[in-house]
């Protein structure tokens, strides 16, 4: 067990990055005074706030938190009632982690999956809002082996856009979420993301990136799981991934 502030302290800390973020991160919900058992999500939700509940967590460690600086909500309705109320009959304690786990990297999304797929020579890459929180790296291979091995690590199958020379990868991007944006970067053969949207998709045609779409979700599972397991041993606490898949 340990203390709640010395655990936001520590993430704190091991977090930080100067990065402009729309999220309010760091401890969103201040509930029980020491922590036992951390849980793991995606994203903060009343699905997960009940999982945390059932499985007697104290310390919920999102990527998606409850707060953000362009959507705080103007009222409390009966959404948000609930979702408030499900933390703090619980005492659950929230705690968010948006670009600064995107970009981390040791426990970043971005860094793991990229250590996932075998690339080398990693550099961080994908600037957004001046700072970069991608990795781009080398690998010989082919667009189809590397799908498959995005859908290995993911548990999900990509959809692929295929826009270059699909038998001969040599760079490879990678910008977790909604991270179709990249393809702007250039520098890379193929980007693997999570979202690629209609805007994403003449500039990386004609600029012969080729694109795993490998699902929002699917890819930002890594950096809490990461995160999570370096603040268990850290503290002896124990910790659980609470799975909540969209299917986006």
């Amino acid at each position: 067990m340990a203390e709640t502030s010395k655990i936001a302290e520590w993430l704190d800390g091991t977090l930080y990055c100067d990065i402009e973020d729309d999220s309010f991160n760091g401890l969103q919900i201040a509930g029980k005074s020491e922590v036992k058992r951390v849980g793991l999500a995606v994203d903060a939700c009343l699905e997960t706030f009940d999982a945390a509940s059932r499985q007697k967590c104290d310390l919920l460690l999102v990527h998606h938190g409850l707060f953000w600086k362009n959507r705080l909500p103007s009222r409390i309705d009966a959404l948000w009632r609930n979702r408030l109320n499900a933390c703090f009959e619980s005492g659950l304690n929230l705690y968010a982690a948006h670009l600064p786990l995107d970009a981390h990297p040791k426990h970043g999304n971005n860094i793991c999956i990229a250590n996932g797929l075998g690339l080398a020579q990693l550099k961080p890459w994908a600037r957004y809002h001046g700072t970069a929180i991608g990795f781009r790296g080398l690998k010989e291979t082919t667009l189809e082996r590397l799908a498959k091995q995005c859908e290995t690590l993911t548990g999900k199958k990509p959809r692929v856009f295929n826009f270059g020379d699909m038998k001969k990868i040599r760079s490879v991007g990678v910008c977790s979420g909604g991270g179709g944006f990249a393809v702007a970067e250039g520098g890379v053969d193929v980007l693997v993301t999570g979202e690629f949207t209609h805007s994403n998709y003449h500039y990386a045609k004609e600029n012969g990136v080729s694109v795993i779409k490998a699902g929002h979700y699917a890819t930002e599972t890594f950096g809490v799981r990461a995160l999570g397991g370096a603040l268990a041993k850290k503290f002896g606490l124990q910790a659980v991934f609470i799975d909540a898949p969209t299917g986006l």
